[in-house]
């Protein structure tokens, strides 16, 4: 018999929502803070990676702890913390046993809501974003992926680094952080997901307690830039110092609430959802054109995604590769 309950949903009276998942089968916590926020919301910011660089700060302290209390304090309770931006949210967690969720969830809280961003602190974490760029800009597979974002989208959001542009990144001020802190970090636009050896009741009713003095605030919504109709195909090359080619095939798709989204899901997992999938089966094992191939249909529900094919390829077939798939894709419609 299963030791997991149905979900405890509870929105509070400033917005913030509440998941709750009880399951007592091991002695161990998840709490997740999900801010509504990410690259695609960075407003007259846009392209900066101010929502990055904003989730390395928050870890530098708090209104009540200083950054080394708030890791010795996770760490000394056997918790693992950490965050992740994207385009669309970032997430700030803490997972570890089930009898320190009340110090997790406060310090999480802390970390989420409380946020100090010292002065001294803002140029050194910045040097540490651009040491990530770097990172990724000797990334093949970083380097194609965004080349391919650029060049699906003209005018969308989509089209920066979560990270941002180094231009623009340069000239962020502690005030920009400051500013869009205020902006998005607001309990209407955050939610709270707990799963674990927990009691429901007692979380919501220290979480009360916890939020009482945050208030709602209006939301400024950045209006999304429209994306020009795309009359032909676009291409673009790089070079890059690797043995193979990365190549990427992409078309728009609209947001998941379009009635085509399921039919799109079932065929990227049937051309390029694994080992087992027609096209690795085919360009892999029996015509041994590639070293790898998938297929991936993203979509939100309030914003367009992408149907993308990736491959890695030998130069000499990539050409070659590239007309079969599109034949191949032909073929079934």
């Amino acid at each position: 018999m299963s030791s997991a309950k149905e979900p405890v949903t509870r929105r509070f009276g400033n917005g913030l929502t509440v998941l709750i998942k009880e399951d007592k089968s091991h002695p161990v916590v998840s709490l997740q803070y999900w801010v509504g926020t990410g690259s695609m919301n960075e407003g007259h910011w846009q392209g900066s990676g101010l929502s990055h660089l904003l989730e390395h700060l928050v870890f530098k302290g708090t209104a009540h702890f200083s950054g080394q209390e708030l890791a010795r304090k996770v760490q000394e309770r056997g918790g693992h913390w950490n965050a992740y931006t994207s385009v669309n949210r970032t997430v700030y967690y803490i997972d570890g046993p089930a009898e320190s969720w009340q110090i997790f969830l406060n310090l999480l809280t802390e970390l989420v809501f409380f946020p100090t961003f010292p002065e001294d602190e803002m140029e050194r974490e910045k040097e540490v974003v651009r040491r990530e760029m770097a990172m990724y800009a000797d990334d093949p597979d970083s380097v194609a992926y965004q080349l391919l974002m650029q060049t699906l989208y003209l005018k969308h959001p989509r089209r920066w680094p979560v990270l941002g542009e180094r231009a623009a990144f340069d000239c962020l001020t502690r005030q920009d952080v400051l500013d869009y802190h205020a902006s998005r970090y607001v309990p209407n636009n955050v939610i709270l997901s707990i799963a674990g050896d927990v009691d429901a009741a007692e979380i919501l009713s220290h979480l009360e307690l916890l939020v009482e003095d945050l208030k709602s605030r209006p939301l400024n919504r950045e209006p999304i830039p429209h994306e020009p109709h795309q009359f032909g195909s676009r291409r673009v090359r790089k070079e890059f110092a690797v043995p193979y080619s990365k190549l990427h095939l992409a078309w728009r798709l609209p947001c998941s609430a379009h009635p085509d989204t399921p039919a799109l899901s079932a065929l990227s997992s049937i051309l390029g959802g694994g080992r087992s999938a027609r096209f690795y089966e085919k360009f892999h094992d029996r015509l041994g054109l590639v070293y790898g191939i998938e297929v991936h249909s993203n979509q939100s529900e309030t914003d367009e995604g992408a149907f993308t094919i990736s491959i890695d390829v030998d130069r000499a077939q990539r050409d070659k590769v590239r007309d079969l798939v599109l034949q191949e894709l032909r073929n079934l419609a």
